[in-house]
Protein backbone atom coordinates (compact mmCIF):
# COMPACT_ATOMS: atom_id res chain seq x y z
CA UNK A 1 0.00 0.00 0.00
CA UNK A 2 1.47 3.52 -0.63
CA UNK A 3 0.88 7.25 0.27
CA UNK A 4 2.06 10.18 1.54
CA UNK A 5 1.98 11.17 5.24
CA UNK A 6 -1.15 13.81 5.45
CA UNK A 7 -1.46 16.30 8.34
CA UNK A 8 -4.89 14.78 8.83
CA UNK A 9 -4.11 11.29 9.36
CA UNK A 10 -5.21 9.97 12.51
CA UNK A 11 -1.91 8.81 13.05
CA UNK A 12 -0.01 11.86 12.22
CA UNK A 13 1.49 11.81 15.80
CA UNK A 14 2.49 8.36 15.49
CA UNK A 15 4.22 9.01 11.89
CA UNK A 16 5.89 12.21 13.24
CA UNK A 17 7.63 10.36 16.26
CA UNK A 18 8.70 7.92 13.23
CA UNK A 19 9.36 9.84 10.09
CA UNK A 20 10.35 13.45 11.34
CA UNK A 21 14.19 13.99 13.31
CA UNK A 22 13.53 17.43 14.40
CA UNK A 23 10.42 18.23 16.03
CA UNK A 24 10.66 21.64 13.67
CA UNK A 25 10.15 19.86 10.58
CA UNK A 26 7.34 18.11 11.42
CA UNK A 27 4.33 20.27 10.49
CA UNK A 28 5.88 20.94 6.91
CA UNK A 29 7.24 17.46 6.46
CA UNK A 30 4.41 14.96 7.52
CA UNK A 31 1.90 14.54 4.93
CA UNK A 32 -0.19 11.18 5.20
CA UNK A 33 -2.77 9.70 2.88
CA UNK A 34 -3.98 6.50 1.51
CA UNK A 35 -1.93 4.52 4.68
CA UNK A 36 -3.25 1.31 6.43
CA UNK A 37 -3.52 0.91 10.10
CA UNK A 38 -3.42 -2.93 11.19
CA UNK A 39 -3.52 -3.44 15.02
CA UNK A 40 -2.77 0.08 15.48
CA UNK A 41 0.64 0.24 13.19
CA UNK A 42 0.77 1.63 10.00
CA UNK A 43 1.60 -0.53 7.05
CA UNK A 44 2.71 -0.10 3.54
CA UNK A 45 4.72 2.90 1.96
CA UNK A 46 5.48 6.52 3.13
CA UNK A 47 6.89 9.09 1.45
CA UNK A 48 8.02 12.67 3.27
CA UNK A 49 8.10 15.30 1.49
CA UNK A 50 11.47 17.38 1.43
CA UNK A 51 11.54 21.04 0.84
CA UNK A 52 15.46 22.31 0.13
CA UNK A 53 15.36 24.90 3.17
CA UNK A 54 14.03 21.66 5.43
CA UNK A 55 15.68 18.40 4.44
CA UNK A 56 16.36 15.55 6.57
CA UNK A 57 18.71 12.70 7.05
CA UNK A 58 18.68 8.96 7.09
CA UNK A 59 21.45 7.05 7.39
CA UNK A 60 23.43 3.72 6.08
CA UNK A 61 25.78 1.38 7.48
CA UNK A 62 28.75 -0.06 5.26
CA UNK A 63 32.05 -1.39 5.35
CA UNK A 64 34.71 0.96 4.81
CA UNK A 65 36.26 -1.08 1.76
CA UNK A 66 32.21 -0.64 0.30
CA UNK A 67 32.61 3.05 0.13
CA UNK A 68 36.07 2.99 -1.15
CA UNK A 69 34.87 1.03 -3.63
CA UNK A 70 31.36 2.98 -4.69
CA UNK A 71 33.98 6.59 -4.33
CA UNK A 72 36.22 4.73 -7.02
CA UNK A 73 33.40 4.13 -8.94
CA UNK A 74 31.04 7.07 -8.59
CA UNK A 75 28.17 5.76 -7.37
CA UNK A 76 27.38 3.12 -4.00
CA UNK A 77 25.41 -0.41 -5.33
CA UNK A 78 25.68 -2.64 -2.90
CA UNK A 79 24.32 -6.50 -3.42
CA UNK A 80 21.00 -5.39 -2.02
CA UNK A 81 20.46 -3.01 -5.00
CA UNK A 82 20.45 -5.69 -7.15
CA UNK A 83 18.71 -8.41 -4.88
CA UNK A 84 16.41 -6.53 -3.60
CA UNK A 85 16.00 -3.77 -5.76
CA UNK A 86 17.45 -1.33 -3.30
CA UNK A 87 19.54 0.20 -0.42
CA UNK A 88 18.51 -0.26 2.98
CA UNK A 89 18.81 2.68 5.40
CA UNK A 90 17.81 3.58 8.57
CA UNK A 91 16.35 7.01 10.41
CA UNK A 92 18.52 8.35 12.91
CA UNK A 93 16.24 7.35 15.78
CA UNK A 94 16.39 3.23 13.94
CA UNK A 95 20.37 2.88 12.96
CA UNK A 96 21.62 1.80 16.45
CA UNK A 97 18.90 -1.15 16.72
CA UNK A 98 19.95 -2.07 13.15
CA UNK A 99 23.43 -2.19 13.90
CA UNK A 100 23.28 -4.84 16.73
CA UNK A 101 21.28 -6.75 14.67
CA UNK A 102 22.80 -6.83 11.83
CA UNK A 103 26.39 -5.86 12.55
CA UNK A 104 26.87 -6.75 15.94
CA UNK A 105 30.66 -6.81 16.88
CA UNK A 106 32.23 -5.41 13.00
CA UNK A 107 34.75 -3.81 13.09
CA UNK A 108 35.83 -0.97 10.08
CA UNK A 109 32.63 0.66 9.80
CA UNK A 110 31.09 3.68 8.61
CA UNK A 111 27.80 5.20 8.83
CA UNK A 112 26.59 6.96 5.39
CA UNK A 113 24.35 10.21 6.62
CA UNK A 114 22.24 11.08 3.31
CA UNK A 115 20.14 14.28 2.77
CA UNK A 116 17.19 13.27 1.19
CA UNK A 117 16.26 16.31 -0.89
CA UNK A 118 19.51 15.62 -2.65
CA UNK A 119 18.74 11.60 -3.78
CA UNK A 120 18.03 11.28 -7.26
CA UNK A 121 17.14 7.78 -6.69
CA UNK A 122 13.48 7.27 -5.04
CA UNK A 123 13.23 6.96 -0.98
CA UNK A 124 10.51 5.19 0.21
CA UNK A 125 9.47 4.10 4.23
CA UNK A 126 8.57 0.93 3.57
CA UNK A 127 8.00 -1.66 6.24
CA UNK A 128 10.17 -5.02 5.88
CA UNK A 129 8.69 -7.85 4.25
CA UNK A 130 10.67 -10.30 6.53
CA UNK A 131 8.56 -12.09 9.47
CA UNK A 132 11.71 -12.62 11.14
CA UNK A 133 12.66 -9.19 11.39
CA UNK A 134 12.31 -8.24 15.40
CA UNK A 135 11.15 -4.42 14.02
CA UNK A 136 7.63 -5.59 12.37
CA UNK A 137 5.46 -2.62 11.01
CA UNK A 138 7.78 -0.03 11.76
CA UNK A 139 8.65 1.51 7.93
CA UNK A 140 12.42 2.15 6.84
CA UNK A 141 14.03 4.10 4.56
CA UNK A 142 15.14 2.32 0.95
CA UNK A 143 16.78 4.04 -1.68
CA UNK A 144 15.35 2.03 -4.88
CA UNK A 145 18.41 3.02 -7.12
CA UNK A 146 21.74 3.77 -7.07
CA UNK A 147 22.92 6.09 -4.39
CA UNK A 148 24.22 9.19 -5.74
CA UNK A 149 27.60 10.07 -4.07
CA UNK A 150 27.10 13.96 -3.74
CA UNK A 151 23.60 13.22 -1.63
CA UNK A 152 25.85 11.80 1.20
CA UNK A 153 26.75 14.99 3.21
CA UNK A 154 28.88 13.05 5.73
CA UNK A 155 31.10 9.67 6.44
CA UNK A 156 31.06 8.92 10.15
CA UNK A 157 32.93 6.32 11.70
CA UNK A 158 31.09 3.61 13.49
CA UNK A 159 33.27 1.83 15.73
CA UNK A 160 31.77 -1.07 17.87
CA UNK A 161 31.76 -0.87 21.81
CA UNK A 162 34.13 -3.58 23.57
CA UNK A 163 31.18 -5.95 24.20
CA UNK A 164 29.97 -5.39 20.41
CA UNK A 165 27.08 -3.18 20.70
CA UNK A 166 26.85 0.19 18.96
CA UNK A 167 26.43 4.04 20.34
CA UNK A 168 25.00 6.38 18.18
CA UNK A 169 28.44 8.72 17.32
CA UNK A 170 28.10 12.17 18.81
CA UNK A 171 28.46 13.97 15.50
CA UNK A 172 24.39 12.74 14.76
CA UNK A 173 23.23 12.58 18.35
CA UNK A 174 21.97 16.05 17.14
CA UNK A 175 19.01 14.71 14.55
CA UNK A 176 18.09 11.78 17.52
CA UNK A 177 15.96 14.78 19.55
Amino acid sequence: IMGTVREQHPCRAWLVRMLCFQPRECPENANCSNASVQNGRLAGVFRRDVSEENSAVILHILRRSEWEDARLRGEYRPLSLDAEGFIHCSTVGQAIATANIFFSAASDLLLLQIDESKLTAELKFEVPINADDARPGTPFPHVHGPLNLDAVVAVIEFPCEVDGSFKLPVSIRDFAS
